[in-house]
């Protein structure tokens, strides 16, 4: 490649570098990094999967550390895609390297370097944390399962390491652990240091390249302190451990005055009973107290559902009242009336039935076989 391909090779990442970081991303899934990979020095810090807002593209981000006393000048990690098979059917490789500007953002413990400085860099040097902001294009094929590993780690002195080293690890979190083991934990001094600065995040992990403390900061293997929280090295690995918690849980079991934190039966109501007497006349009382409880319930729905029928029967009594005060005052008023079909309403009343016959209705006739007969012919006299 000559010098003209290489300045547009240049080109081509710088612009790639600014479009990534002009990217609105959201986290789709984030990759577990509370454990130690085997056998390398180059340790995984965060990372996971993010989607692109805009384009809704799919990528994979991871950040590393490096732990070696060495320069880094490039990084080689691998994707295994499964579908349903213990075979991957796709495989992708990514170089972290100068000539590709894949360095992304670089931070010394917290601080974060400038951009102009991270572009320009041809290694890493000792303790840095690199990887941040560079995206890997995922495929668009289905996949059920995703596993990286680090291939290839080439150091500033020509070293060169080949291999396969998983970061696809489990760490141990806090939340994880049982209620003993978290009532351990809060009774020791190393776990109560610093722990509202830095809260307990996972157990710590030990290994040849470095350590990893319980605060979530991976640490050089031959610092005795953690550099983010200052608690001790031989102390969690004392005290903290998955194997130490294990030893002092068998510990506290085999004492015969020790009470385990799950078990529940110091909530017993019986706790203070002396013998089986006392504790028959209690589980009787309790059982009188809820007969006398339902009871009370039953009282006080029949009560309610009383009032409630006593309650519709005062309202139609009511309204049959109103309903024959309005009535008797429409006749009164009639009574009154000293209009023509009044006189007539009158003399029916009387035993008139002379006004029957003059209507069609026969002698015979017993008259009108309702008031509603009546009141038609008070209309249609009226209408003559």
């Amino acid at each position: 490649m000559d010098e003209r391909e290489k300045r547009a090779k240049r080109r081509r990442d710088l612009k790639r570098v600014q479009t990534d970081s002009a990217r609105d991303m959201r986290q789709v899934k984030r990759f577990d990094s509370a454990f130690m990979a085997e056998g390398s020095e180059i340790q995984l810090v965060d990372g996971g999967i993010i989607a692109d807002r805009d384009e809704h593209g799919v990528y994979a981000e991871l950040i590393f550390k490096n732990l070696s006393a060495k320069q880094l000048a490039r990084l080689k990690v691998r994707f295994d895609f499964y579908y349903y098979q213990n075979i991957p059917y796709r495989s992708l490789f990514f170089e972290y390297c100068e000539d590709d500007i894949t360095f992304g953002r670089i931070k010394r413990g917290e601080q974060e370097i400038k951009q102009r400085e991270s572009l320009e860099r041809k290694y890493i040097e000792s303790g840095e944390i690199f990887g941040e902001g560079v995206y890997i294009p995922m495929p668009e094929s289905p996949y059920t399962k995703l596993a990286f590993y680090i291939c290839e780690i080439e150091f500033t002195q020509g070293e060169l390491i080949k291999g396969e080293i998983s970061l696809c690890g489990r760490g141990i979190s806090f939340q994880e652990l049982d209620e003993v083991s978290k009532r351990i934990l809060k009774n020791e001094k190393q776990f109560k240091s610093n722990e509202y600065v830095f809260p307990t995040k996972n157990l710590p992990q030990f290994s040849n390249e470095g350590w990893l403390c319980c605060c979530g900061h991976k640490n050089y293997a031959h610092s005795e302190h953690c550099e983010r929280c200052l608690r001790g090295r031989d102390l969690q690995q004392k005290l903290l451990s998955e194997e130490a918690l294990k030893e002092r849980k068998n510990e506290l079991a085999s004492q015969p005055t020790a009470v385990l934190f799950h078990d529940k039966s110091r909530f017993a109501q019986n706790k203070y009973l002396q013998n089986e007497r006392d504790r028959k006349q209690r589980e009787a009382e309790i059982k009188r107290s809820r007969e006398n409880l339902a009871r009370q319930e039953e009282e006080k729905r029949r009560k309610t559902s009383h009032w409630l029928k006593r309650t519709a029967v005062l309202v139609l009594v009511g309204y049959i009242i109103f309903a024959g005060t309005i009535a008797l005052a429409m006749f009164r008023d009639a009574g009154r009336d000293n209009s023509e079909s009044s006189k007539m309403f009158k003399r029916i009343l009387d035993g008139d039935t002379s006004l029957f016959e003059y209507f069609g209705f026969k002698k015979e006739d017993d008259g009108p076989s309702s008031i509603f007969d009546v009141w038609d012919i008070f209309q249609m006299f009226d209408y003559e």
